[in-house]
């Protein structure tokens, strides 16, 4: 579980990292809006922990910056205990705010919290992201815009990995009639599907039988 900590206070940062990696996360801590953007930009991140002031900006500059390429679970830390910064926080795209001092298993709780709440309606598998409730599609950084028939294909699949799926079951779900669907326009709305991740949409064709969808990372 990999986490962006953002904070320019180094003994907390510090002491913070030392909490988090021993529950498991794997922390990049950054002290600066400029760090954290260029490290934004080179990974990707399951939650963040945002600071609010910053030497450079402030952590709702990032919360926008990140807002504009992942739905992760983004938690606002600061000293402020004013509603105009909470209200702004949230408005930005925040999930929740902690207020400065807190105790380290509070804060272990509601990242827990904010973890499950995103799971529940955020699907992942590698590089790959889709949000069920938005329809947003995310292959890395990059936004991904499918067809109303290749996205049909991607939530059916994905809600049958490993499972070999026949084609008769594809027309029929996928199409609701198999009365004006041949063969060639299935196959070829999954090669359109494949191409648009690059070929690494691991759908595998089984001959005689049908297809499978495979991914050995998954996450729900």
């Amino acid at each position: 579980m990999k986490l962006l900590l953002v904070e320019d206070d180094r003994a907390i940062s510090r002491s913070l990292k030392y909490i988090l990696e021993k529950e498991g996360y794997l922390v990049d801590a950054v002290f600066s809006v400029q760090e954290a953007e260029r490290f934004l930009g080179l990974n990707h991140y399951n939650i963040h922990i945002l600071d609010v002031r910053l030497p450079d900006g402030t952590g709702f500059d990032i919360c926008t910056f990140i807002r504009q390429q992942s739905e992760a679970p983004i938690l606002f830390l600061s000293v402020e205990n004013e509603e105009d910064s909470i209200v702004e926080g949230l408005t930005r795209g925040g999930d929740d705010y902690i207020i400065k001092p807190f105790k380290s298993k509070e804060l272990l709780v509601r990242l827990q919290k904010l973890l499950k709440k995103h799971e529940k309606h955020v699907f992942i598998d590698g590089d790959m992201s889709i949000d069920m409730q938005s329809g947003i599609v995310k292959f890395g950084h990059e936004m991904v815009n499918l067809s109303t028939i290749e996205y049909r294909l991607l939530l059916f699949f994905i809600s049958h990995i490993n499972e070999i799926v026949k084609r008769e079951d594809l027309y029929e779900l996928i199409w609701d009639s198999m009365e004006y669907v041949n063969d060639n326009a299935l196959s070829a709305s999954i090669k359109r599907l494949r191409e648009k991740f690059n070929g690494e949409l691991d759908i595998v064709t089984v001959r005689g039988q049908g297809y499978r969808y495979k991914h050995e990372n998954t996450q729900r």
